[in-house]
C-alpha cells in the first residue's frame, strides 16, 4: 500500500499541469458547447456568428468561398462572408458522418491548446470532416478557442490534411 502511495505521488508530481482545465473554464466551455450545438441544430446564423471572433482565418472555409487566389491555404473570414457562405461549413456537422455524430453526443470534447513556446494558448476541439477509409486517412477540422472577457469564442479553424 505504501508502495502504491509513493508511486502515485511520483506520477502526480511529474504531471504536466499545462493540460489542466480549471473548474471556471470547464463551465465556460460547457456553456460554449451548448450554445454552439444549439445554434447549429437550429441553423441560427446570428447565434453561431456570436461565437466567433471576426475576422478569423479558416482553412476548411476555402471550399465555401469563391476565390481565384490559389496561393493561400486559408481564407480570412469576415462577418459578412460568414453570413453569406461560410455558415454552410457548420450546418451539417452533426450528421456528416458517424465520427461527427459521436462527437456531437460528447459533453466535453475540449483539450488545452499549447503554443510554440509550450504555453497554454486557449482550447481546441476537432471533428472528422471526411472520415478515414482504407485508402486515405481522412480529413479533420480543428476549431481553436480563446477565452475573451469571460466568454469562449472561436478564433480560427484548420484542417489536417
Amino acid at each position: 500500500m505504501v508502495l502504491c502511495l509513493l508511486f502515485s505521488v511520483t506520477i502526480y508530481g511529474q504531471s504536466d499541469r499545462k493540460n489542466y482545465i480549471s473548474k471556471n473554464d470547464s463551465i465556460l466551455l460547457i456553456n460554449f458547447w451548448t450554445e454552439f450545438k444549439k445554434a447549429i441544430e437550429l441553423h441560427d446564423k446570428k447565434a453561431l456568428s456570436n461565437l466567433f471572433k471576426f475576422p478569423f482565418y479558416c482553412s476548411p472555409c476555402m471550399d465555401y468561398v469563391e476565390s481565384t487566389d490559389t496561393m493561400h491555404a486559408s481564407v480570412l473570414v469576415t462577418k459578412k462572408l460568414f453570413q453569406d457562405s461560410v455558415f454552410k461549413l457548420f450546418s451539417d456537422i452533426p450528421t456528416k458522418n458517424t465520427l461527427t455524430e459521436k462527437l456531437w453526443r460528447k459533453v466535453f470534447p475540449f483539450v488545452v491548446s499549447i503554443n510554440d513556446k509550450k504555453q497554454r494558448d486557449g482550447f481546441v476541439f476537432s471533428y472528422a470532416r471526411i472520415p478515414p477509409s482504407k485508402t486515405w486517412e481522412g480529413s479533420q477540422v480543428f476549431v481553436y478557442l480563446k477565452k475573451v472577457k469571460g466568454k469562449i469564442i472561436i478564433e480560427g479553424l484548420d484542417t489536417i490534411p
